[in-house]
């Protein structure tokens, strides 16, 4: 799936980031530049308001990311 083209729902990510063994905010790419365009604490994200940060930007999580529907593998 592309998530530039699909993005996750809040579930999806919810649920990814328990197979990846993270929280939703770990599938946040920090260091991205559309992070920092955000303009956003990331001190201050919930796991609710990270799954919507993602949504309604996708580029913002870290990539690769991998799934079989069973686990889910995160890296660079």
């Amino acid at each position: 799936m592309d998530i530039l083209k699909t993005p996750p729902d809040g579930q999806a990510l919810k649920r990814l980031a328990e197979q990846a063994g993270v929280t939703v905010k770990g599938l946040i790419n920090l260091r991205s530049t559309a992070f920092r365009n955000a303009k956003v604490d990331a001190s201050l994200l919930t796991e609710d308001s990270a799954a919507d940060l993602i949504v309604s930007n996708p580029r913002i999580m870290v990539r690769s990311l991998f799934s079989n529907g069973r686990q889910t593998v995160v890296g660079f």
